[in-house]
């Protein structure tokens, strides 16, 4: 092999190896300016949210903070959706799903933002409540009733109860990394 055979074939590998990265790096680079968010792939780790979102699959986050897509007020709560004549769903049912920190857990939970409370309301019989999630539980009886502080209230699709009736905090806007806006099924 020549000198020049040499040099031929390492521009050769250098231009392979531009061609096969520059397709994935904007693939990444959409993926993050579209979804705000450097890692916007999680994967569901229990069977809260079963049927709409299956344990296992990976989600796509929109980031609700410092995103062009979505801004921290427009989080559609179950509650508001089912006031529409014709209810947009998300995942199989009314309101937008999120991937949450909670203040009492050790990782992350997506759960579906059932209605919103400001501080002080009364909300374990709401009017606009799910009856899916109806209780004996009376405000009184509920940790964190009357809310102490604006936030929303959160429940797995297939959980009994609120989050916020099962030892959860309410869930503030900071505490929230994502909306859920696709998932990967399970192949």
């Amino acid at each position: 092999m020549t000198q020049r055979d040499s040099d031929t074939s390492i521009w050769g590998l250098i231009w392979s190896v531009v061609l096969i990265l520059t397709p994935v790096l904007l693939l990444v680079g959409g993926l993050v300016g579209m979804t705000g968010s450097v890692s916007p792939f999680v994967t569901v780790a229990s069977d809260s949210m079963e049927p709409n979102i299956e344990t296992g699959e990976t989600v796509v986050l929109v980031e609700t903070s410092g995103s062009v897509v979505l801004a921290p007020d427009t989080i559609t709560t179950a509650a508001d959706a089912r006031r529409e004549p014709d209810p947009e769903t998300s995942f199989g049912a009314p309101g937008d799903v999120i991937h949450f920190d909670p203040v009492t857990a050790d990782r992350p939970i997506v759960h579906r933002v059932q209605f919103e409370v400001s501080e002080g309301d009364e909300w374990v019989h709401r009017i606009d409540a799910d009856p899916q999630y109806e209780t004996n539980h009376t405000c009184a009886s509920a940790e964190h009733c009357p809310a102490p502080y604006d936030g929303y209230i959160t429940a797995g699709d297939n959980n009994p109860t609120y989050d916020q009736l099962d030892g959860y905090q309410i869930v503030r806007d900071e505490q929230i990394n994502g909306v859920v806006r696709f998932r990967v099924p399970l192949l």
